[in-house]
């Protein structure tokens, strides 16, 4: 294809020379190959200079532009207009935050404020929940901290998230909301606020809170009910006796809204 653009340039000049020399007959010949190696696969698939340039030739020479070339690749019909209609605010992605500036610049307070309220309730992005809550981490950020966990802007996910690493940060008013999320209907809110909630106990206790009885995730569903026979099992993998760990359960059942059952049921985790 480099080929053919630079012959198409050289045979408009060989034609503005052949009609300098006075020799017309050349001058059209190398014109119209010119015109031939432009033309390419029509238009708009052209090269449009050297096209332009023959063009000029062959009207300076008083010669029609050749036929049987390819067909040009016109549309047949205009491209019809279509309105299209930004997404609803429940879904902003991380690119779509990253365009306004995020986290490539730090933008003040009142900025990230004036975004959210302008965009209203928004789901859950990692990339947006982190950059957000360190937007708030600074002491001066209490204000702010108390809007960003409020049920009117957030989703249950995002607000787990922002009060985990909220809460993560040292300040206290993550905690409400931490222990409000425990009657989330989302499991997965639900056992995430259990997960950091448990974080300030020694790990004996925080042990009895997860599935596997080792302190670590994935923890206990509040919504599930403590029963007896998994009682029994905490204190063979604990080496405590059933009244202990029991206790123990009875301790943790209302800061972790455990559902503790009589002691005569039966059925088990």
């Amino acid at each position: 294809m480099q080929l053919r653009l630079r012959l198409a340039d050289a045979l408009n000049m060989l034609s503005q020379v052949e009609q300098g020399a006075g020799d017309t007959a050349a001058a059209i010949d190398a014109a119209r190959a010119a015109f031939r190696q432009a033309w390419c696969d029509g238009p708009p698939f052209s090269y449009v200079a050297a096209l332009t340039n023959a063009r000029a030739h062959l009207a300076a020479l008083g010669e029609p532009e050749p036929t049987g070339l390819p067909p040009s690749h016109q549309p047949e019909r205009p491209v019809a207009r279509v309105a299209i209609r930004p997404a609803p605010p429940l879904v902003r992605s991380a690119a779509s935050w990253r365009t306004y500036g995020w986290p490539r610049r730090r933008c003040p307070q009142s900025d990230v404020l004036a975004e959210i309220q302008r965009v209203g309730w928004i789901s859950a992005d990692h990339a947006v929940v982190a950059e957000l809550a360190a937007r708030v981490a600074d002491p001066d950020g209490g204000k702010m901290r108390a809007r960003l966990l409020t049920p009117e802007i957030f989703e249950p996910t995002v607000r787990v998230e922002l009060a985990t690493r909220i809460f993560r940060g040292g300040h206290p008013e993550a905690e409400p909301v931490l222990r409000e999320l425990l009657g989330c209907p989302d499991v997965k809110v639900r056992t995430r606020a259990v997960a950091e909630l448990s974080r300030s106990l020694n790990q004996a206790d925080r042990q009895l809170l997860t599935t596997k009885l080792n302190g670590d995730h994935p923890f206990l569903d509040p919504a599930q009910p403590i029963t007896e026979k998994w009682i029994e099992k905490a204190a063979q993998r604990t080496g405590e006796s059933v009244d202990q760990v029991r206790r123990r359960y009875e301790q943790l059942a209302e800061p972790f809204r455990l559902q503790l059952p009589a002691a005569t049921e039966p059925d088990g985790l």
